[in-house]
């Protein structure tokens, strides 16, 4: 049997054990609530890119860019390619997203195609998707 001065001294320790579990349960509580609100503007942000209805490039010079696609390359790659060739704004997140939900992710054809910043990304995935200028 414990003396009476030991048992005061575990109910202190329990205390201070609950308290610091309360702690630690709101800081978990408060990470998955910024967690949440980071991650939900990041997925509205890309929702926002990929759907947006936005011109291509508004106020800017039309410049036609000659891209190669070897059949090799994935719809990120492209999307890649075309980002770097100034054909896109969006990020290539974005692309592959639209390409898939325009249906066209599995459509594009190996080739050499004239592309210019004044087509939307539809009319890109569009030209892609069909018969090639030279292959």
């Amino acid at each position: 049997m414990a003396a009476p001065g030991e048992r005061e001294g575990n109910k202190g320790y329990t205390r201070a054990i609950n308290a610091l579990m309360a702690v630690v349960r709101l800081l978990v509580y408060v990470l998955i609530i910024v967690l949440l609100i980071f991650g939900g503007r990041k997925v509205y942000d890309l929702g926002y890119e990929a759907f947006s209805t936005q011109t291509p490039n508004p106020g800017k010079e039309v410049k036609e860019v000659r891209i190669t696609i070897s059949k090799e390359l994935s719809i990120s790659d492209i999307g890649g390619k075309l980002k770097d060739a100034g054909l896109i704004d969006e990020s290539v997140a974005a692309f592959v997203i639209q390409a898939y939900a325009y249906g066209y992710a599995r459509d594009i054809l190996p080739g050499t195609y004239v592309l210019n910043t004044s087509m939307t990304v539809e009319e890109m995935l569009i030209a892609m998707s069909t018969a090639p200028e030279s292959e």
